[in-house]
């Protein structure tokens, strides 16, 4: 409830993607509070449409969500000073509410200005084409052209 608090201030369009083990019907209630969607999909499945990616510490899929050209915000609220994939310069480490809020509101003014180059970039047919085992050479070649 923590974290839904802070980032519904900040959007109405958000997806709540459950570890594969965690119970849907546990989470459905959420939607009644929120304005969220808890979704059966894989990560894998919705990740690429995400504009920001909000992932607990310790959590293998942090890279995804670089790879997938997410924002990706790592809510360490313990402070378990994790060292794994600290180096990665596309994703933020926040301890507090505090930190998340202002990172979100400094991430969506960000991307208010880049969108004009992402929509380039998406309108391009020489960057896009279909799911032909090229997508990860193409997600790099995003991430030059950003």
């Amino acid at each position: 409830h923590d974290i839904l608090s802070v980032v519904c201030k900040f959007s109405k369009n958000i997806l709540i993607s459950l570890h594969p083990k965690m119970e849907i019907k546990v989470y459905e209630k959420l939607e009644e509070i929120y304005p969220v969607k808890v979704i059966s999909e894989s990560l894998k499945e919705v990740l690429p449409i995400a504009e920001f990616y909000i992932v607990g510490q310790g959590s293998n899929t942090i890279t995804w969500g670089v790879l997938a050209g997410a924002s990706t915000l790592v809510i360490d609220w313990f402070d378990h000073t994790l060292i794994r994939f600290r180096d990665l310069k596309e994703v933020f480490w926040l301890s507090t509410h505090l930190d998340l809020s202002i990172k979100l509101n400094e991430l969506i003014s960000l991307n208010r200005k880049v969108v004009s180059n992402k929509g380039e970039f998406f309108t391009n047919e020489k960057y896009l084409s279909p799911f032909d085992g090229e997508c990860v050479k193409r997600i790099f070649n995003f991430r030059e052209f950003m």
